[in-house]
Formats: structure tokens, sequence, C-alpha cells
């Protein structure tokens, strides 16, 4: 099955569970179910193991100055990604300088010099540490109960993906455990606090969706910041209640898949303040003469999940080297990645080809080059803020374009290597055609933009709304999420 419809299985599947434990796993199983035959099935062991770790990990990032400022904003920081840590920092930092910081989460991986600076920090683990109060017997009991209950269900709907979920058991498992884990830790610390409102920038995985989960449950207003391109199928339906979008035509792509107009709003990319502040009047870079330099925005990490397409984007890319002997090549990885891939394809080493080192910063990256490349990557994005020609890499499969992107003015679509060379080729020796298509770049990121320079003044004023709203007295309010995701189910 396509990605899309083992998604659409998977939401039939929480459909029928009518649980929160089980709606929380949904992007942990699909990953699993998009990885095509032959399936090497995880070391469960390790995955148990993992289980139980968070139960005695050492509290590193905790902190409080002992005067609790409840009614006040949470702000979840869940994972120190370059696509979370990026777009929540600013924000915290604004709302402290407003008055309105209550409570920082930490995810696990957090270190104490991300939240340096801010007081009443609440880590992963300390959530951990609540939950075990509760007893790991409870929690592991539930786990391998909604376990077999997904197995069960799936049993009905699609045999195939029923035996992939007990080969992987373990993976599976294990967020089922964080899921449960977190229900019970969350509904207690927002019980507490009483926040205002809470926001993060995710609710893919079992740790923040039982975050959102709770919220909704106790009425606590909540919003989801966009945090990254919304090209995968996973993008809708959020669980967040209002999911806070970069600009206007990410607004339209999540309508086109079902959103509710009232739960979209448009304040801006607050990763991207800094980048429009600084090239407010920056001008295009003509193209080098020799060699032209094409930079490739990386994120072969994902290969794991999606074989297929990153096996055709090796074959490209070694195509693509050949054809132009003249270009120079240079790779910037994903955070999340190490140049394994590139050594398996046997590129590392090539005359044309450079690894581009980690210290070296996106801005400064993106001025070397004179043509800027990717799948899906949203440093793409950046590079058309910072003004050089993007073309997407066209070879996903059954789609229109890899990204919606050169649709719509931003970029130049690529489905063969022939056609890069081509687009390169024009980039780089036809200033007029350079100018044209920078030009049309600079039209899309304005409508995909709102509030440049000022999307984390923006972000604010939304928690500074919910806050005066607020009442400090609330009544629980029972929220059945499965009825509203059958209501919101993608159809594809």
């Amino acid at each position: 099955m396509t990605r899309a419809e083992n998604w659409n299985l998977i939401l039939r599947l929480c459909e029928l569970a009518k649980d929160d434990d089980i709606t929380s796993v949904r992007v942990a199983l699909l990953n699993d179910f998009s990885i095509p035959e032959p399936f090497q099935p995880a070391n469960h062991f390790r995955h148990l193991l993992g289980a139980l770790k968070p139960f005695v990990s050492r509290d590193l990032t905790s902190r409080s100055t002992g005067r609790p400022k409840k009614t006040l904003p949470l702000i979840l920081f869940p994972y120190a990604s370059g696509s979370n840590l990026p777009h929540l920092a600013p924000v915290a930092r604004e709302a402290r300088n407003r008055g309105l910081l209550g409570l920082i989460v930490a995810g696990e991986r957090l270190r104490p010099e991300h939240l340096e600076g801010f007081d009443n920090v609440v880590s992963e683990i300390a959530l951990w540490r609540t939950a075990r109060k509760r007893g790991l017997a409870g929690i592991f009991q539930s786990a391998r109960k909604k376990f077999k209950r997904i197995v069960a269900i799936l049993e009905q709907l699609d045999p195939p993906s029923a035996r992939r979920a007990r080969q992987n058991y373990g993976w599976i498992f294990r967020n089922l455990v964080v899921s449960h884990a977190m229900s019970e830790s969350f509904r207690t610390l927002l019980e507490e606090w009483e926040p205002s409102c809470v926001i993060s920038t995710s609710d893919y995985w079992p740790f923040e969706f039982q975050l959102f989960s709770q919220a909704r449950r106790l009425g606590i207003p909540n919003a989801m910041i966009q945090h990254g391109e919304l090209n995968d199928v996973i993008s809708w339906p959020t669980y967040a209640e209002t999911f806070l979008v970069w600009g206007s035509v990410f607004q339209e792509k999540l309508l086109k898949l079902g959103a509710p107009a009232e739960r979209l709003r448009v304040c801006g990319m607050p990763s991207a303040d800094v980048l429009f502040n600084r090239t407010q009047n920056l001008l295009s870079k003509a193209a080098n003469s020799s060699p032209p330099v094409c930079l490739l925005f990386s994120h072969a990490h994902e290969r794991r999940e999606e074989p297929i397409l990153f096996k055709a984007f090796a074959t490209f890319l070694k195509q693509v080297i050949e054809l132009m002997p003249r270009v120079r090549w240079i790779i910037r990885l994903h955070p999340g990645e190490d140049e394994s891939f590139y050594h398996e394809i046997g590129i590392v080493g090539h005359p044309q080809v450079q690894i581009q080192p980690r210290n070296i910063s996106l801005e400064d990256a993106v001025a070397e080059a004179d043509v800027t490349c990717t799948i899906r990557s949203t440093a793409g994005l950046q590079a058309m803020i910072l003004q050089r020609p993007l073309v997407i890499i066209d070879i996903v499969p059954n789609t229109e374009c890899a990204v919606w992107w050169p649709l719509n003015g931003g970029g130049l679509a690529a489905r063969t290597p022939k056609d890069f060379e081509v687009h390169c080729s024009r980039l780089t020796g036809n200033s007029e055609f350079r100018a044209s298509t920078l030009n049309s770049q600079r039209e899309f990121i304005d409508r995909a933009f709102a509030n440049k320079g000022r999307a984390t003044s923006s972000v604010v004023d939304y928690l500074a709304e919910q806050t005066r709203f607020s009442s400090t007295s609330r009544v629980p309010v029972p929220v059945k999420l499965v009825k509203e995701l059958q209501q919101e189910r993608i159809q594809l």
C-alpha cells in the first residue's frame, strides 16, 4: 500500500479503537507500515529496555523560582531539533519579556543551555517520575492490552498490517508506554498549574500528543505552531485545537485537506524572523561563471521510512552529477542525519562533491551557492528567502509535484536529471531567466509567510488573547477526539 493508503488505514483503526493511547501512536505505526518487504523487525529487547529507561533517568533541566505563575501559558519544547527549538525559543523569550510565560515543559533531549534564562521548567523526566508513583506494572499492563487491541482491529481491517505490528511489537509497545504514562502525568501537571493555554510544535508522537489530549479534556485552549512543510499525509488531522500556520498558502493547503477554517490561524514562522530582518535589503546574487555551485539540502535520514523514494533519489543524484561535470556540489546534511547514505551510494570522495561541515550556518551555505535544490526540505524555503533559485527534485511517486511550491511560483521542478541540467544551465547562464525565477519566488514567499520578521510577536499575541479570556477555575470538558477524527478524516 502507499503511504496515503496506510494513513487512511490507521485513521480507520483509530476510529474503531476510540482510544487516545492508540491514536497517539498513529505516526509510529505509519512509519512501520510504510517500510516495504522484506521487513527487518526491530530489536524488541532494546525497545523494552528503552521503555524502562525514562523511569530511572537523571533529571538535569527541572528548575523553579518557588513563585509559581499559574494561569499563564505553558510552552512544551518536545525536542531539541532544528524543526522545533528554533520556533519555540523565540516565542518563549518574547512571552517571558511580556510577562506571559507561566511554565516550560522540556523534552528529555533538551539540555540546560537550551533553557538558559528561563525559570519554572518541568522536565520530561520529572513527568516520568510522577508516572512512576502510579505504578510501573499498571502502565505496562495497559500498554500490553492496547497493543493486543491494535492487532485485533488490524486483523479485521488488513491482516498483513496486523502481522507487521506483531513483527515490531517492541517499538509499538514502547510508544504505548509513553502515551499511558504521559496521559496521567500531563493531567496532574495541568490540574496543578491551571495554564491559560498550552502551545507546542507537534502532536505527532505520544509525549506531546498527550499534552494536547489532556488540555482538551480539561477545557484548556491549545495550539500547535507549524514546524515544517505540509507535504506528508500526517499534516492533517491534528489534535491541537488551533493550528498556527506560516502563511495563507499553507492555510489554503490545510483547508483543502479538510481543516475547518476556525481551527486555523495565520501567524508566520517564528524561526524565520531573524532571517527576514537580515534580508530586508538583500540583493540577489548573480551566478558564478566557473564553476557553478549547487547546494543540496539533504534529508536522507528519512530513507528508512521511504526507501523507494531514496533509492530513486540515489539514482537521480549520481546521474545528474555525471551529466553536469562542471558543477560543484555541496551537500548540507539535515541535523538528524550523518554521511552514511552518501557513503552507501558511493559519492563521498567524488571530485565534484563536498559534504558541508556542520559548523557552517545556513546563511553562509546559501551565500556560496548559485543554485539550491532539495526533495522537500524546509531549508528550500529559507533559500528562497535568501534569494537563491531553488530546484525541486520531483521524484516523489504518485504526486503532481514533490512539493507544491513550484506549482505556486516557488522554484522550479525537475522530474529527470535532464530537466535538472536544463534548469541549472539556464539559472547560471541566462540572467533574464534567473531574474524572472527569483521574482516569482519572492512573490511566492510573500504569500507563504505572514508577519515577516514579526511572527514571534504574532504567536505571543495569540497567547495574550487566550490568557486575557482565561478563567482561573475550569470545569473539565470531556472531549471525544475519535469522533472528531472520524469527521475530519482525509478522503483520498
